[in-house]
């Protein structure tokens, strides 16, 4: 089971680098950014067809956080895309502002 959110780490080329992961749902095609300090957010967008996982960097982040942007922000700023497949089991969505 996915236990949302979590952070982990990862080292490339001698640097290493944080990530902040959740799962999260949109209402509306407006997504809740949540604050964090890692280097990347991976967001999962449970309800989301297609490649519903986005990976986002803290600097674009840093004046939205706690905040909900829609999705035209969002593929502004996506850094990385894929698709992953949620259950049920591993739903726990943990939106901010709802």
């Amino acid at each position: 089971m996915f236990l949302s959110p979590s952070s982990f780490e990862a080292e490339a080329n001698g640097k290493r680098y944080t990530f902040h992961a959740c799962i999260i749902e949109h209402f509306n095609t407006m997504v809740d950014i949540p604050v964090f300090e890692e280097d990347f957010l991976v967001m999962c967008i449970a309800n989301k067809s297609g490649d519903n996982t986005i990976v986002l960097t803290h600097d674009d982040c840093k004046e939205v956080m706690g905040t909900s942007v829609d999705f035209h922000w969002v593929a502004e700023f996506i850094k990385k895309r894929m698709s992953v497949t949620v259950t049920n089991e591993q739903k726990q969505p943990t939106n901010l502002l709802r």
